[in-house]
């Protein structure tokens, strides 16, 4: 069974929430900043289509749930991109990723967000506010990670080793895994097994093993050990 990966559910609530700061100050913008009677008298001179004021409420309360929907799509997007480069770095550095993902986030908003207003107040406010969605971002992707246990050199011998560097990032089959590692038959199902049920290890609908998230972070921490 496949694991959510970090980023997408810490992008999801970075997203929600951030989204929804967005939904109000796309509902407010049409409704308060702007006049809804200027508004209704903009559209029609542009148009040449009379539309109410109750009906523009309806047309702008959409609009500012397509913005919010589009925003936590984006915001997964983004979530996929800090775990991927939080697992190239130091942990240590995942609040300053954070902060620059967010950063890159709001720009991105700010950018291409259409409103009766001028691109420099549209920058401002989801730029102000784009810390919302880093920090959310950071703690649940922090409580979504899996961190090293030092227990975990113990429960794993070096053959058992040898099968995780063999499976490696990219995942392996069972045959290309007994070639890399020469380890017998029986003997390499048994500890494919073992590995999978301590999860470690986990076995995709195409019959290639992959490494989990508890696989992976060990991984990391193996490979520290050997080039150190």
């Amino acid at each position: 069974m496949g694991e959510v990966n970090p980023g997408v559910k810490a992008g999801f609530f970075g997203g929600a929430i951030y989204g929804f700061i967005i939904f109000i100050f796309v509902v407010l913008s049409l409704t308060v900043i702007v006049p809804l009677s200027e508004l209704s008298r903009l559209i029609s001179s542009i148009t040449g289509i009379l539309i109410s004021e109750s009906a523009l409420i309806v047309f702008i309360t959409i609009g500012a749930v397509v913005i919010l929907t589009i925003t936590i799509v984006l915001g997964i997007l983004f979530g996929l991109l800090y775990n991927w480069i939080c697992e190239k770095v130091d942990y240590e550095w995942s609040v300053l990723i954070a902060l620059l993902v967010g950063s890159l986030f709001g720009l991105f908003l700010g950018l291409t967000i259409n409103l009766p207003l001028s691109r420099v107040t549209i920058l401002v406010f989801t730029l102000i506010f784009s810390p919302t969605y880093s920090f959310t971002l950071y703690l649940t992707h922090r409580g979504a990670i899996i961190r090293f246990n030092a227990g975990w050199m113990s429960e794993i011998d070096d053959v058992d080793k040898k099968i995780l560097l063999a499976i490696g990032t990219h995942g392996c089959k069972y045959w290309s895994i007994r070639e890399k590692t020469n380890i017998e038959d029986e003997n390499l199902r048994v500890r494919l097994q073992k590995l999978e049920a301590k999860e470690y290890i986990d076995i995709r609908f195409d019959n290639k093993y992959v490494l989990t998230r508890k696989g992976k972070t060990f991984l990391r921490k193996l490979l520290e050990a050997i080039t150190s």
